[in-house]
Protein backbone atom coordinates (compact mmCIF):
# COMPACT_ATOMS: atom_id res chain seq x y z
CA UNK A 1 0.00 0.00 0.00
CA UNK A 2 1.21 3.47 -0.89
CA UNK A 3 -0.14 6.77 0.39
CA UNK A 4 -1.02 7.88 -3.13
CA UNK A 5 -3.63 5.08 -3.39
CA UNK A 6 -5.53 6.25 -0.31
CA UNK A 7 -9.18 6.92 -1.13
CA UNK A 8 -9.18 5.36 -4.59
CA UNK A 9 -11.85 2.90 -5.69
CA UNK A 10 -9.79 -0.02 -4.40
CA UNK A 11 -9.88 1.47 -0.92
CA UNK A 12 -13.64 1.75 -1.14
CA UNK A 13 -13.97 -1.98 -1.82
CA UNK A 14 -11.41 -2.78 0.87
CA UNK A 15 -13.27 -0.90 3.58
CA UNK A 16 -16.66 -2.22 2.50
CA UNK A 17 -15.22 -5.70 3.01
CA UNK A 18 -13.47 -5.02 6.30
CA UNK A 19 -16.30 -3.02 7.83
CA UNK A 20 -18.66 -5.84 6.86
CA UNK A 21 -16.39 -8.29 8.64
CA UNK A 22 -16.16 -6.23 11.83
CA UNK A 23 -19.89 -5.48 11.89
CA UNK A 24 -20.68 -9.21 11.69
CA UNK A 25 -17.98 -10.19 14.19
CA UNK A 26 -18.79 -7.31 16.57
CA UNK A 27 -16.88 -7.73 19.85
CA UNK A 28 -15.94 -11.35 19.16
CA UNK A 29 -12.99 -10.48 16.90
CA UNK A 30 -10.16 -7.98 16.78
CA UNK A 31 -8.87 -7.01 13.34
CA UNK A 32 -5.23 -6.27 12.62
CA UNK A 33 -3.91 -4.62 9.46
CA UNK A 34 -0.38 -4.77 8.07
CA UNK A 35 -0.36 -2.16 5.34
CA UNK A 36 2.93 -3.40 3.85
CA UNK A 37 3.52 0.34 3.64
CA UNK A 38 5.68 1.27 0.63
CA UNK A 39 7.43 4.64 0.85
CA UNK A 40 9.96 4.20 -1.95
CA UNK A 41 9.15 6.89 -4.55
CA UNK A 42 7.18 5.51 -7.49
CA UNK A 43 6.68 7.77 -10.47
CA UNK A 44 4.31 5.65 -12.55
CA UNK A 45 1.83 7.96 -14.22
CA UNK A 46 -1.84 7.69 -13.33
CA UNK A 47 -1.52 5.52 -10.23
CA UNK A 48 -4.06 6.42 -7.56
CA UNK A 49 -6.25 8.35 -9.99
CA UNK A 50 -9.36 6.16 -9.68
CA UNK A 51 -11.48 8.48 -7.52
CA UNK A 52 -14.32 9.14 -10.00
CA UNK A 53 -16.65 7.10 -7.79
CA UNK A 54 -16.58 10.09 -5.37
CA UNK A 55 -17.78 12.54 -8.06
CA UNK A 56 -21.52 13.24 -7.99
CA UNK A 57 -21.48 13.82 -11.76
CA UNK A 58 -20.18 10.30 -12.46
CA UNK A 59 -22.70 7.89 -13.98
CA UNK A 60 -22.24 5.18 -11.33
CA UNK A 61 -21.92 7.50 -8.33
CA UNK A 62 -25.11 6.24 -6.66
CA UNK A 63 -24.19 2.58 -7.10
CA UNK A 64 -21.19 3.09 -4.84
CA UNK A 65 -23.03 5.28 -2.35
CA UNK A 66 -25.71 2.64 -2.02
CA UNK A 67 -23.10 0.22 -0.68
CA UNK A 68 -22.17 2.57 2.17
CA UNK A 69 -22.92 6.26 2.57
CA UNK A 70 -20.65 6.30 5.60
CA UNK A 71 -17.53 4.84 3.96
CA UNK A 72 -18.11 6.78 0.76
CA UNK A 73 -18.42 10.04 2.70
CA UNK A 74 -15.36 9.44 4.88
CA UNK A 75 -13.14 8.58 1.92
CA UNK A 76 -14.45 11.61 0.03
CA UNK A 77 -13.52 13.81 2.98
CA UNK A 78 -9.96 12.44 2.95
CA UNK A 79 -9.55 12.86 -0.83
CA UNK A 80 -11.16 16.34 -0.95
CA UNK A 81 -8.88 17.51 1.86
CA UNK A 82 -5.84 16.15 -0.02
CA UNK A 83 -4.96 14.05 3.04
CA UNK A 84 -4.18 10.90 1.11
CA UNK A 85 -2.11 9.19 3.77
CA UNK A 86 -2.43 5.82 5.47
CA UNK A 87 -2.59 7.69 8.77
CA UNK A 88 -5.76 9.43 7.57
CA UNK A 89 -7.38 6.03 7.01
CA UNK A 90 -6.42 4.91 10.50
CA UNK A 91 -7.83 8.06 12.07
CA UNK A 92 -10.83 8.36 9.75
CA UNK A 93 -13.29 6.26 11.73
CA UNK A 94 -13.63 3.71 8.95
CA UNK A 95 -13.09 0.73 11.26
CA UNK A 96 -13.64 0.06 14.97
CA UNK A 97 -11.35 1.83 17.44
CA UNK A 98 -10.09 -1.59 18.55
CA UNK A 99 -8.46 -2.21 15.14
CA UNK A 100 -4.68 -2.69 15.29
CA UNK A 101 -2.50 -1.14 12.57
CA UNK A 102 1.08 -1.75 11.51
CA UNK A 103 2.22 1.03 9.19
CA UNK A 104 5.99 0.79 9.55
CA UNK A 105 7.40 1.14 6.00
CA UNK A 106 8.76 -1.98 4.35
CA UNK A 107 12.57 -1.45 4.43
CA UNK A 108 14.43 -1.11 1.15
CA UNK A 109 17.38 1.27 1.52
CA UNK A 110 20.15 -1.14 2.63
CA UNK A 111 22.88 -1.51 0.01
CA UNK A 112 23.96 -5.04 0.87
CA UNK A 113 21.76 -8.11 0.35
CA UNK A 114 22.39 -9.66 3.76
CA UNK A 115 21.39 -6.43 5.48
CA UNK A 116 18.23 -6.23 3.36
CA UNK A 117 17.28 -9.70 4.55
CA UNK A 118 17.95 -8.80 8.19
CA UNK A 119 15.92 -5.59 7.87
CA UNK A 120 12.99 -7.36 6.24
CA UNK A 121 12.90 -10.07 8.90
CA UNK A 122 13.17 -7.49 11.69
CA UNK A 123 10.34 -5.47 10.11
CA UNK A 124 8.14 -8.54 9.92
CA UNK A 125 8.86 -9.71 13.48
CA UNK A 126 7.89 -6.26 14.70
CA UNK A 127 4.59 -6.56 12.79
CA UNK A 128 3.82 -9.77 14.68
CA UNK A 129 4.38 -7.97 17.97
CA UNK A 130 2.16 -5.03 17.05
CA UNK A 131 -0.63 -7.27 15.71
CA UNK A 132 -0.24 -9.97 18.34
CA UNK A 133 -3.66 -9.46 19.93
CA UNK A 134 -5.56 -9.59 16.63
CA UNK A 135 -7.71 -12.56 15.67
CA UNK A 136 -7.81 -11.82 11.93
CA UNK A 137 -5.08 -10.02 9.99
CA UNK A 138 -5.51 -8.19 6.72
CA UNK A 139 -2.35 -7.93 4.60
CA UNK A 140 -2.27 -5.12 2.04
CA UNK A 141 0.87 -5.42 -0.10
CA UNK A 142 1.08 -3.26 -3.22
CA UNK A 143 0.87 -6.20 -5.62
CA UNK A 144 -0.03 -9.16 -3.42
CA UNK A 145 1.52 -12.63 -3.31
CA UNK A 146 5.14 -12.64 -4.36
CA UNK A 147 5.98 -14.32 -7.68
CA UNK A 148 8.29 -17.31 -7.40
CA UNK A 149 11.15 -15.36 -9.03
CA UNK A 150 11.17 -12.54 -6.44
CA UNK A 151 13.47 -12.77 -3.41
CA UNK A 152 13.35 -10.75 -0.21
CA UNK A 153 16.72 -9.22 -0.98
CA UNK A 154 15.47 -7.63 -4.21
CA UNK A 155 14.21 -4.06 -4.28
CA UNK A 156 10.88 -5.17 -5.76
CA UNK A 157 10.24 -7.32 -2.66
CA UNK A 158 8.67 -4.28 -0.95
CA UNK A 159 5.57 -4.77 -3.12
CA UNK A 160 4.83 -8.34 -2.03
CA UNK A 161 3.84 -10.50 0.91
CA UNK A 162 5.94 -13.68 1.08
CA UNK A 163 4.57 -17.16 1.73
CA UNK A 164 6.53 -17.62 4.94
CA UNK A 165 5.21 -14.30 6.31
CA UNK A 166 1.62 -15.26 5.54
CA UNK A 167 2.23 -18.65 7.12
CA UNK A 168 3.66 -17.11 10.30
CA UNK A 169 0.42 -15.26 10.96
CA UNK A 170 -1.62 -18.37 10.13
CA UNK A 171 0.46 -20.60 12.44
CA UNK A 172 -0.32 -18.21 15.28
CA UNK A 173 -3.98 -19.16 14.92
CA UNK A 174 -5.00 -16.04 13.04
CA UNK A 175 -7.15 -16.08 9.93
CA UNK A 176 -5.52 -14.16 7.09
CA UNK A 177 -7.10 -11.98 4.42
CA UNK A 178 -4.63 -11.14 1.68
CA UNK A 179 -4.93 -8.49 -1.00
CA UNK A 180 -3.75 -9.76 -4.38
CA UNK A 181 -3.81 -7.64 -7.53
CA UNK A 182 -4.77 -9.65 -10.60
CA UNK A 183 -1.65 -9.64 -12.73
CA UNK A 184 -1.33 -10.17 -16.47
CA UNK A 185 -0.36 -13.81 -16.28
CA UNK A 186 -2.55 -16.40 -18.05
CA UNK A 187 -5.60 -17.55 -16.11
CA UNK A 188 -4.24 -21.03 -15.38
CA UNK A 189 -0.91 -19.64 -14.20
CA UNK A 190 -2.65 -17.17 -11.92
CA UNK A 191 -4.85 -19.89 -10.42
CA UNK A 192 -1.82 -22.11 -9.89
CA UNK A 193 -0.23 -19.42 -7.73
CA UNK A 194 -3.31 -19.36 -5.49
CA UNK A 195 -3.47 -23.16 -5.31
CA UNK A 196 0.22 -23.28 -4.34
CA UNK A 197 -0.47 -20.81 -1.53
CA UNK A 198 -3.29 -23.01 -0.29
CA UNK A 199 -1.12 -26.15 -0.43
CA UNK A 200 1.70 -24.38 1.41
CA UNK A 201 -0.32 -22.85 4.24
CA UNK A 202 -3.77 -24.37 4.76
CA UNK A 203 -3.73 -27.65 2.85
CA UNK A 204 -6.61 -29.10 4.87
CA UNK A 205 -8.96 -26.21 4.13
CA UNK A 206 -10.21 -24.69 0.91
CA UNK A 207 -8.86 -21.28 0.08
CA UNK A 208 -11.61 -18.76 -0.70
CA UNK A 209 -11.40 -15.72 -2.96
CA UNK A 210 -13.66 -12.70 -3.29
CA UNK A 211 -13.01 -10.59 -6.36
CA UNK A 212 -13.51 -6.83 -6.47
CA UNK A 213 -14.52 -6.46 -10.10
CA UNK A 214 -14.62 -2.70 -10.72
CA UNK A 215 -12.06 -0.58 -12.64
CA UNK A 216 -9.06 -2.81 -11.91
CA UNK A 217 -9.52 -6.40 -10.72
CA UNK A 218 -8.44 -7.06 -7.15
CA UNK A 219 -8.73 -10.36 -5.31
CA UNK A 220 -9.14 -10.87 -1.58
CA UNK A 221 -7.75 -14.25 -0.58
CA UNK A 222 -9.09 -15.80 2.63
CA UNK A 223 -7.05 -18.29 4.64
CA UNK A 224 -9.56 -19.24 7.31
CA UNK A 225 -9.10 -20.81 10.69
CA UNK A 226 -11.95 -23.20 11.44
CA UNK A 227 -13.07 -21.05 14.37
CA UNK A 228 -13.82 -18.21 11.93
CA UNK A 229 -15.55 -20.22 9.18
CA UNK A 230 -19.11 -19.23 10.13
CA UNK A 231 -18.11 -15.58 10.34
CA UNK A 232 -16.56 -15.62 6.88
CA UNK A 233 -19.43 -17.55 5.34
CA UNK A 234 -21.80 -14.85 6.56
CA UNK A 235 -19.46 -12.19 5.17
CA UNK A 236 -19.36 -13.90 1.76
CA UNK A 237 -23.14 -14.16 1.66
CA UNK A 238 -23.42 -10.46 2.43
CA UNK A 239 -20.83 -9.35 -0.13
CA UNK A 240 -22.47 -11.47 -2.84
CA UNK A 241 -25.93 -10.02 -2.18
CA UNK A 242 -27.36 -6.65 -3.12
CA UNK A 243 -26.11 -3.95 -3.08
CA UNK A 244 -22.59 -5.32 -2.60
CA UNK A 245 -22.76 -7.70 -5.56
CA UNK A 246 -22.27 -4.60 -7.69
CA UNK A 247 -18.68 -4.64 -6.41
CA UNK A 248 -17.88 -8.27 -5.58
CA UNK A 249 -18.10 -11.75 -7.03
CA UNK A 250 -16.74 -15.11 -5.98
CA UNK A 251 -13.64 -16.31 -7.80
CA UNK A 252 -13.43 -20.08 -8.01
CA UNK A 253 -10.09 -21.86 -8.04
Amino acid sequence: MQDKYVGDVGDFGKFILLSGLTSIGKESIKLGINWYHVTKPDQRAGDGRHTDYLDATWNHFNCYRECSLDIHGKLKTIVDADERKILALEKGGLLPDSTLYYSEPVPYEAKFLDQRMINRERWFENSKTVLNNSDIVFLDPDNGIRPCNVRKTQMKAIKYAFDDEINEYYKEGKSVILYNHRDRSPKNEYKSKLILLQDTICSNDKLNVLRFKKISVRDYVFLMQKKHEALFMELFNRMLSKPYDYLFERYEI
